[in-house]
């Protein structure tokens, strides 16, 4: 029977005569082994037999042959393929091909060699293959072709075997149900689904499956409820997802509260790598319930990439930071949600939120609001949102500082309503005073003018006016000053202005420059009525008006007036201790004259008048013929004071009174004193005169010319060619003709280098060549002055040498000569730049004890202005910074930037800044960097470097992204290439991290 159905089986070529022979046997054997698919036994039985039959054309050795093959790839043997591709070689004709190439198709699917499993395939059809190597046959095709990507071809291989009863229908269901669901056939995916979704192999990733399409169905509330059920049995690696699925159901739902419960387990379970999309839906959940820092990391994700909720994540990203009081980053993300115009409601709202915090934070230190809400109305033209837009402009234009910028948008732009005429010139009045402030007064004048072009806004106008008066004042060009105080005083209201008061007095100062004192009297009284509480003008109208009197000779008025100031211990008491003792003495009054003095050179023995008072002193016993008190007061100035004007006059008098006492020996021993330390000076030359007369009263006069011709300065013989050649150079010098002048001098100094008017024309020589441009040889006289012992001229030869020196940055000199200056100088003035020189000078020769010390000395001598005063602390901070003592620096830097709103002021605000952050005091140093930018935006340049710190503080808390998009913004707006260069250098830095 088996033999029978052998040839009924399998083709034959030729009839055979039947008998039993041994190779027939070993086929019938192996055939039995075969259909019980004992291949390991049939493989060596088909092999032997063809061994045995020497005929490889004979039907019974083909057949055995396939059979023989198709064992060896049962067995998957390593030379299956082999044996495969054997007999197609051997047999191109046989009709066993069809199951060999089958066979084939299965060895390369086998080893994933799908394009050649497809052509092997493409060589059979189904037809011609047993109904139990369909199923296999289309399941490998369509496998083969969802690998290769043709899907359209995988779909329809899978599709004939989907209600397949063998073990390949449920995974084509799978792979169908994926690749309808792919193209988005939910019906016909749901239905494959469907059928397997109990299936033990594929019921744990099929339910994902359904959960997906009934959301992209829309059917949320069969999410959640079968989601829930799948949730217990998933694998771990899919319960992440499930838990995405649910939380975006429940996102879609509006179901904030719950979904956040997902959206947590899905981040807990790892989520990696997800899109714009899901960051934004996970970040809003978290927004949703109030959980602001949470979102900020998602909604900071979602931005990073373009899509559709690109504006959606900026706008809520500025509102998380806007509630956890990050109002600078809050700034920049509502700029960005602006920008990325897609929903025209969230862009205008963008733009609000933006120039409301614009305002609020000071600017924006890298973009012009003002140009952004120009471009947004010149855009959406004819939009409900411009007039809010306009409003938004107008605002901006009174907070910006940008003043110039502001004025010259509101003049073009033709929008000029009365809202924006007062907002203009209030734009136009601050402008004014900030450079005013700064010393630029035409550009401050100019904008005055601006600022009183409308009527919108009166107080403005008003003050306006004031300030234009002030500027007027500040340039002495008095006569209009004096026009528009008193148009201030005199315009309605302007009593209740903050200026009232300034303008009063203002206006009296301006009559008292002018010497119209019975007009200052008027004013400054006005003044005192309005009761200031500027306790330094008040006490100084005092004065003023104590002088005015005083100038009038109306001596108990002015008396009274300098005793109010004496009484409340005010600034310049010391002054008015002076002036109210010569109100004494005009009347006769010595007594009290000399209590007034006394009183001052014991309060104040710091005073730039105490050499006054102790010489008037002198001088009043004097008058009242006390020599000895007068002694003992010439004698207290001259130990105390050496270096003072007033110490040769001291001791000239001094030798005047004791010749006038007949105590000649100490008349000759002071007068010498006068001739020895002021040689050359007019006090030598009288001392010279008194001697002469001494001696001669003594009848030694030959005593007298031995001493005499001793003298350097001293030519006795030839006096009278000294002084007539002197004097034809005084008489130019004095008409103001220093041309001529010059030569004549100049020949004076030739024929009398020692002579006695040497001094007199060193100083006029420096005077004339300072006049006419020549620097070096005014210095030089200046020089040759200062080689004198002190003298009348000493001081102001000092002053100029030390300017001619630091102008030529030869610092060490100007030193020298500014320190001399500040040892003997009696004006306040003069002392002040002494101070001054001597400060700025040690600081750029690197001598910064000492420019601490001077620095000190102007701060405390109580007439340096704010702003010298102000850079006498910056130089300390820098002179502490140099040498290395971070806790002075930093103490100083903290003055400055109290008492400086310039650049001086923006440094040391940096170096605070930096000195925070170097303590470990982030949050602080983050505080300041913020209140650097919004207090000194004219200042750029360190801003930025504010903003570069900002960077590395956000490094350090971890926050890359902040710190990534600082220093975009520095490198994207900042000009200056320097710190540009920094910002990118650090930005490259933090991306080859990332």
């Amino acid at each position: 029977v088996l033999l029978i159905l052998s040839f009924i089986y399998f083709p034959a070529s030729a009839q055979k005569s039947v008998y039993y022979d041994p190779p027939q046997e070993t086929y019938r054997q192996a055939m039995e082994s075969f259909r019980q698919q004992n291949y390991g036994a049939a493989a060596p039985l088909f092999e032997r037999y063809m061994a045995e039959n020497d005929n490889p054309h004979d039907a019974f050795y083909e057949n055995a042959a396939y059979y023989y093959t198709v064992s060896n790839v049962a067995l998957g043997n390593k030379n299956a393929l082999q044996q495969v591709e054997h007999f197609v070689t051997d047999y191109p004709e046989s009709a066993w091909l069809p199951k060999v190439y089958f066979e084939l198709g299965k060895l390369y699917f086998k080893s994933r060699k799908y394009t050649e499993t497809l052509e092997a395939f493409s060589k059979t059809s189904p037809e011609k293959l047993t109904r139990e190597q369909q199923p296999e046959y289309y399941y490998k095709k369509g496998y083969s072709e969802l690998s290769l990507n043709e899907f359209d071809e995988a779909a329809a291989s899978f599709s004939q075997i989907l209600d397949s009863k063998s073990s390949y229908g449920p995974a084509a269901n799978f792979y169908y149900g994926h690749i309808q669901y792919q193209k988005g056939n939910y019906d016909e995916a749901l239905m494959s689904f469907k059928t397997i979704e109990n299936n033990k192999k594929f019921n744990k990733y099929v339910p994902y499956y359904i959960l997906h399409i009934y959301f992209e169905r829309g059917n949320y509330q069969q999410v959640i409820a079968e989601g829930s059920s799948y949730l217990q049995k998933a694998d771990r690696k899919i319960k992440g997802e499930v838990n995405r699925l649910i939380a975006n159901a429940y996102y879609e739902l509006g179901d904030y509260e719950n979904a956040l419960s997902y959206f947590e387990d899905y981040e807990r379970m790892g989520a990696k790598n997800l899109g714009s999309d899901e960051h934004y839906r996970i970040g809003y959940t978290k927004f949703r319930n109030k959980q602001y820092n949470a979102a900020i990391t998602n909604f900071q994700k979602a931005s990073e990439t373009q899509s559709d909720n690109t504006q959606n994540a900026w706008y809520n990203l500025g509102f998380c930071y806007l509630y956890t009081h990050q109002k600078k980053f809050a700034q920049n993300a509502f700029l960005n949600a602006y920008r990325e115009e897609t929903d025209p409601e969230i862009t205008a709202d963008a733009l609000y939120n933006y120039v409301k915090l614009t305002i609020e934070l000071g600017g924006d230190m890298y973009n012009d609001p003002v140009t952004i809400v120009k471009e947004y109305i010149e855009t959406n033209n004819g939009s409900e949102k411009i007039s809010n837009a306009y409003e938004l402009l107008g605002q901006l234009y009174l907070a910006s500082n940008n003043y110039e910028a502001a004025l010259a948008s509101l003049e073009q732009s033709g929008q000029m309503n009365p809202e924006l005429q007062a907002i203009y010139q209030e734009i136009a009045f601050t402008s004014a005073v900030s450079e005013f402030n700064k010393g630029n007064y035409e550009q401050a004048m100019t904008n005055f003018d601006k600022a009183t072009k409308f009527s919108a806004d009166p107080e403005v106008k008003l003050n306006a006016l004031f300030w234009k008066a002030e500027g007027l004042y500040r340039n002495k060009d008095y006569e209009e000053a004096l026009k528009l105080y008193k148009a201030f005083i005199s315009t309605p209201g302007s009593s209740g202005s903050e200026f009232y008061a300034a303008a009063l007095y203002n206006l009296a100062y301006t009559y008292f420059n002018q010497k119209n004192y019975w007009q200052a009297i008027t004013y400054f009284k006005k003044f005192l009525q309005t009761n200031s509480t500027e306790r330094e003008l008040v006490s100084d109208a005092t004065l003023r008006l104590a002088d005015s009197y005083f100038i009038l000779k109306k001596f108990d008025e002015a008396s009274a007036l300098y005793d109010r100031v004496i009484q409340n211990n005010a600034k310049d008491a010391d002054y008015a201790l002076y002036q109210r003792a010569f109100c004494y003495g005009a009347k006769g009054n010595f007594n009290s004259k000399i209590s007034s003095l006394t009183t001052l050179s014991q309060r104040y023995k710091k005073s730039y008048l105490y050499d006054d008072a102790l010489y008037e002193i002198a001088s009043t016993y004097v008058i009242q013929n006390d020599p000895r008190h007068a002694i003992i007061y010439f004698d207290k100035l001259v130990k105390e004071k050496p270096q003072s004007n007033l110490a040769k006059k001291s001791l000239l008098k001094l030798g005047f009174i004791y010749y006038n006492n007949n105590q000649n020996e100490k008349a000759i021993s002071t007068l010498k004193q006068v001739v020895d330390k002021y040689p050359a000076s007019t006090e030598a030359r009288e001392a010279l005169s008194t001697l002469q007369s001494i001696y001669m009263d003594k009848g030694a006069i030959d005593e007298y010319f031995a001493y005499a011709n001793k003298l350097d300065f001293v030519q006795v013989s030839t006096g009278e060619q000294d002084s007539l050649v002197f004097t034809t150079g005084e008489n130019q010098y004095i008409n103001g003709n220093c041309r001529e002048a010059v030569p004549k001098l100049e020949n004076y100094l030739q024929q009398f280098p020692q002579g006695g008017f040497v001094l007199k024309t060193f100083y006029y020589l420096s005077d004339c060549y300072e006049k006419m441009g020549d620097e070096e040889k005014a210095l030089k006289y200046n020089l040759e002055i200062i080689g004198f012992p002190d003298n009348p001229y000493t001081a102001g030869a000092l002053l100029k040498a030390a300017r001619i020196e630091y102008d030529r940055e030869e610092f060490d000199p100007a030193k020298k000569h500014y320190q001399h200056l500040a040892d003997i100088a009696e004006d306040k003035g003069m002392l002040v730049e002494a101070l001054d020189g001597s400060m700025r000078c040690s600081y750029y020769t690197a001598d910064y004890r000492n420019a601490i010390a001077y620095a000190q000395l102007l701060i405390e001598s109580g007439t340096a202005d704010d702003n010298q005063r102000v850079y006498a602390r910056y130089i300390s901070a820098k002179s502490y910074q140099s040498m290395g003592n971070t806790d002075k620096a930093t103490e100083a830097f903290e003055q400055v930037e109290q008492g400086s709103a310039d650049e001086m002021g923006a440094e040391a605000k940096y170096e605070l800044c930096l000195s925070a952050f170097r303590k470990g005091q982030t949050d602080q140093s983050e505080a300041l960097i913020y209140e650097l930018s919004e207090n000194y935006s004219d200042y750029p340049y360190w801003v930025a470097k504010g903003f570069i710190l900002l960077a590395d503080i956000y490094v350090q808390r971890g926050n890359t992204f902040q710190a990534e998009q600082t220093l975009q913004s520095i490198i994207d707006n900042f000009e200056g290439d320097d710190l540009r260069q920094v910002a990118q250098e650090k930005l490259n830095q933090l991306k080859s991290q990332n």
